[in-house]
C-alpha cells in the first residue's frame, strides 16, 4: 500500500489541484504466480492500507477510528468519536400537513441522534390539517423546537433561509426533509466530525435509501440528465469494488433532503438562492460554498437514511420549468465543462452508470479526454 500512503501524503499539500485524466494509462499484467495474486497478499495490502489511512487520522488529530466498511475489500472509514461539549445543531425542516411522515421524521431524529444536541425547527408552509395543527402545538412546548408558520407560495429556499433565522446561535445547519427516517444513531455525529475537524470541507451530505432499499441519493453529477442528477439513482443498494456509491469521496453537491452546512459559510454565501424555488437550490447552493470558500463538498455513506422523495409536495410544473431555465443560466459554463468528479465515458442521460454512445462527431468524443480538474482556483 505504498502507492496508497504515498497519495494520502501528497493530498496533505494546501492548495492542491487533482486532475483526473481520463484515458487509460496503464496495464497491469496479471501473471498467476505473482505473489499479489495470493489470498495472503491481499489481506496484508488491506492491512497496510488500513494502517496508512490510520496514519492520516493521527496527522489530522481527528478524533476517529478507522475501520472497514462492509461488502467489499479496501473499503476504509473514519468514524468520529464523540466529543465534548457536544456541538450543537440546529435541524430545519420545512412541512406542509403530511404529518404520518413528520412524526416519523422527527421520532426518528429525537430516538437516533447520537453525540450531537440538536434544536429542531419546524418551517410549517400552509399546513391545513387539524392533525398536523395538533402535532406542531405540541412540538412546540418542547424548548429545543421552534415552529414557525409562512404561508407564502411554495418556495424551498425561502422556507430554509428562515428557519435558519430562528431560534439559537450554532455552529451548523442541518437541512432535512419531512419524509427522511433517520436509521443509525451517530450519523450527525459522522456529518459533524468532518466540518468540526476538517477545514478543507464545506458541505456534507449522507447516502439516502427508497423504501425498498435501491439507492435514491449518493452524490449530485452536474449535467446529468442534462442538468444535474442523483448518482446510481435506483441502483441496488449493493457492495461493489470500486462503487463509488459506498465510498467516502468528494462530490460536485449533495441533496438539501440532508445537507450539513456551517453556519458561517451559508451566511457567507447569502443561503439559498430564492430565485430557485423549488429545484437545483441545493446544487446552487454547494457550488457556491466550494467556489467562495475553497472546501470540498463531501458525501458519507456510513450512515444511510431512508428518503421517500418529494412524498408531502405537489407536482409543480412551472415553476419546476423555470428553476432548470435559471440553473441553465447561472451554471451554463460548469455543465459544460463537466462534472470533476464523475467519469466522462459514462451516459449523462440516465444514472445506470452505463457507458455512453460514441459520438458520430470526433470532435465531441475527443472532449471526453480532457483532464477534469478538482480543487481550489489557482
Amino acid at each position: 500500500a505504498q502507492d496508497h500512503d504515498l497519495m494520502l501524503r501528497i493530498s496533505e499539500i494546501p492548495d492542491l489541484r487533482v486532475a483526473h485524466i481520463p484515458h487509460v494509462l496503464y496495464h497491469w499484467r496479471i501473471w498467476s504466480e505473482s505473489f499479489s495474486q495470493t489470498p495472503a497478499s491481499s489481506l496484508k495490502s488491506e492491512a497496510s492500507g488500513l494502517k496508512a489511512v490510520a496514519e492520516v487520522v493521527d496527522r489530522r488529530g481527528w478524533p476517529a477510528s478507522v475501520g472497514l466498511a462492509t461488502g467489499t475489500p479496501y473499503n476504509y472509514r473514519p468514524r468520529f468519536e464523540q466529543t465534548l461539549p457536544l456541538p450543537v445543531v440546529k435541524v430545519i425542516i420545512p412541512t406542509r400537513d403530511r404529518v404520518d411522515l413528520l412524526k416519523t421524521c422527527v421520532r426518528s431524529l429525537e430516538r437516533r441522534t447520537d453525540g450531537v444536541d440538536i434544536h429542531l425547527v419546524v418551517v410549517d408552509n400552509g399546513s391545513v390539517e387539524k392533525a398536523t395543527a395538533t402535532f406542531l402545538s405540541k412540538l412546540s412546548e418542547d424548548d429545543a423546537v421552534s415552529v414557525i408558520r409562512i404561508d407564502d407560495e411554495f418556495n424551498y429556499s425561502h422556507l430554509c433561509n428562515e428557519g435558519a433565522r430562528v431560534g439559537p446561535d450554532t455552529d451548523y445547519l442541518l437541512f432535512l426533509n419531512n419524509d427522511v427516517e433517520i436509521k443509525g444513531r451517530r450519523w450527525l455525529q459522522q456529518m459533524t466530525g468532518w466540518l468540526a475537524f476538517d477545514s478543507g470541507v464545506c458541505a456534507v451530505g449522507a447516502k439516502l435509501l427508497r423504501r425498498k432499499g435501491k439507492i435514491q441519493h449518493a452524490g449530485v453529477v452536474l449535467g446529468l440528465g442534462g442538468v444535474a442528477g442523483h448518482y446510481a439513482d435506483g441502483e441496488p443498494n449493493q457492495p461493489k469494488l470500486n462503487s463509488h456509491h459506498d465510498q467516502v469521496r468528494e462530490v460536485t453537491a449533495v441533496t438539501a433532503a440532508m445537507m450539513l452546512v456551517r453556519t458561517h459559510d451559508f451566511e457567507l454565501v447569502g443561503g439559498f438562492n430564492e430565485d430557485l424555488p423549488l429545484v437545483y437550490q441545493d446544487v446552487d447552493l454547494c457550488m457556491r460554498l466550494s467556489e467562495e470558500t475553497g472546501g470540498s463538498v463531501l458525501y458519507d455513506p456510513t450512515y444511510p437514511a431512508v428518503h421517500l422523495g418529494s412524498a408531502s409536495r405537489k407536482s409543480h410544473e412551472p415553476i419546476q420549468t423555470y428553476g432548470v431555465f435559471r440553473f441553465q443560466m447561472l451554471w451554463g459554463d460548469r455543465i459544460q465543462a463537466g462534472d470533476a468528479y464523475f467519469n466522462p465515458h459514462l451516459s449523462l442521460q440516465i444514472p445506470d452508470l452505463s457507458m455512453d454512445g460514441i459520438p458520430a462527431d470526433e470532435s465531441l468524443f475527443l472532449t471526453r479526454f480532457q483532464p477534469r480538474i478538482s480543487g481550489p482556483k489557482q
